[in-house]
């Protein structure tokens, strides 16, 4: 058994991140077309400024900055 681990950008601060590709938080970019991942430390900003708004969180996977086992990835 092995384990993943995916190292990308974040989308909105743009620093280099490590990160469970089924679980992190993404959203989709209509320039770019693809989902785009967003760091712990962003994804816990943007929940907080939802949160002050009145607006729920988003909520954040436990596995979602952990590698993931190998056989929990869609290689397709």
């Amino acid at each position: 058994m092995g384990y993943v681990i995916v190292q990308g950008q974040c989308l909105l601060c743009k620093k280099l991140f490590a990160f469970n590709p089924k679980w992190v938080p993404s959203f989709r970019v209509p320039e770019h077309g693809e989902k785009q991942p967003v760091c712990r430390e962003c994804m816990d900003e943007v929940n907080e400024a939802r949160r002050n708004n009145g607006v729920p969180p988003f909520k954040i996977h436990a596995n979602a900055y952990e590698p993931a086992d190998e056989n929990e990835i869609d290689w397709g």
